[in-house]
């Protein structure tokens, strides 16, 4: 079984009715994930990513496809501009559940 990075997805943005997270690591399908709305302070979906991989990603606010100007973006080779995130060592953070530390 594979090490898994496990992620929080936060939008500071409480007016939308849904939102929805999608990206690189499920094909860009436009329900994978949907958020969940704390009320009155943020959406928040957490999400199991490969380690040692750049992900690309987006938010689906209610029905429409955007960036989060407040996270790191980046164009692609198709001039779609996507939120980034890259995982780069699955030994930083993890700890063995079998550890003595």
């Amino acid at each position: 079984m594979a090490v898994k990075y496990t992620k929080d997805f936060i939008l500071y943005d409480v007016s939308p009715d849904e939102v929805y997270l999608s990206g690189s690591w499920c094909d860009w399908k436009p329900n994978a994930v949907k958020m969940t709305k704390i009320p009155n302070l943020y959406f928040i979906a957490t999400v199991e990513l490969p380690y040692n991989t750049k992900i690309a990603y987006k938010y689906i606010v209610n029905g429409n496809w955007m960036t989060n100007p407040e996270e790191q973006t980046e164009t692609d080779a198709a001039g779609n501009t996507n939120n980034v995130f890259t995982i780069t060592d699955s030994c930083s953070s993890f700890v063995s559940p079998f550890s003595t530390k």
